[in-house]
């Protein structure tokens, strides 16, 4: 099997035709749209809830950081990777330096808000 970006025509001009006959099936894939992207990024928040959890505090996610988190994995590129990263540079940073500077606490709600510039991460 061979996972692609690229068309089975497309192919058959980069590689050789013994190459491509030990091929069973070539599986493309394409670019993730915003509602895909915007799914990925709530998986991805449920994780971090969960590890948040532990600690006895809740994230609520608002509907304006979802989308932000969303478009911004959507200009750093076209994939899932991204949301990961997006996450973890807006949220997760923020979220721990509110926790270690003590603004956030057991039984606190952590709320994930974008206020028009950034994230912000605040008790609820």
């Amino acid at each position: 099997m061979l996972t692609s970006n690229t068309e089975r025509d497309e192919l058959e001009s980069m590689l050789r035709p013994e190459l491509l006959d030990r091929i069973d099936e070539i599986v493309v894939f394409a670019a993730l749209g915003s509602a895909q992207i915007e799914r990925i990024v709530e998986l991805q928040i449920e994780l971090l809830a969960t590890r948040v959890g532990t600690q006895a505090m809740r994230l609520d996610l608002t509907e304006r950081a979802r989308r932000f988190l969303a478009d911004e994995s959507m200009a750093q590129g076209n994939g899932a990777r991204f949301v990961a990263r997006a996450i973890a540079r807006h949220v997760t940073t923020p979220l721990s330096d509110a926790i270690l500077r003590g603004r956030l606490t057991s039984g606190h709600t952590a709320r994930v808000d974008y206020d028009g510039t950034d994230i912000t991460v605040a008790a609820a």
